[in-house]
């Protein structure tokens, strides 16, 4: 697997963080991309985001409550059919 990173300050010492994958599936000569982005938002809480070549879109937020316990509430959207029935939510405590 290929990979490359990508580090942007912002202001007050805040950071976007990318990457982007490249990766051979199955052996085939097909490939996949992958780019992630994530947000820290404050110790206990960031955004995330990727995307892949198939238009397959994720979206997150993570929270730590507690030591040890997380909210977590994580979409899946398929970009391609914005209209139709498919894509995921839930909201997970773990």
């Amino acid at each position: 697997m290929t990979e490359q990173s990508l580090v942007a300050p912002l202001p007050e010492g805040e950071q976007e963080v990318g990457d982007l994958y490249q990766s051979h599936v199955d052996g085939r000569k097909q490939s996949c991309f992958i780019i992630a982005a994530k947000h820290q938002i404050d110790p206990n809480a960031f955004f995330s985001a990727k995307v892949n070549n198939s238009s397959l879109v994720g979206l997150g937020y993570t929270q730590t409550l507690k030591r040890g316990v997380k909210q977590m509430l994580p979409a899946l959207l398929d970009s391609k059919n914005v209209n139709a029935s498919g894509h995921k939510l839930e909201w997970i405590i773990a």
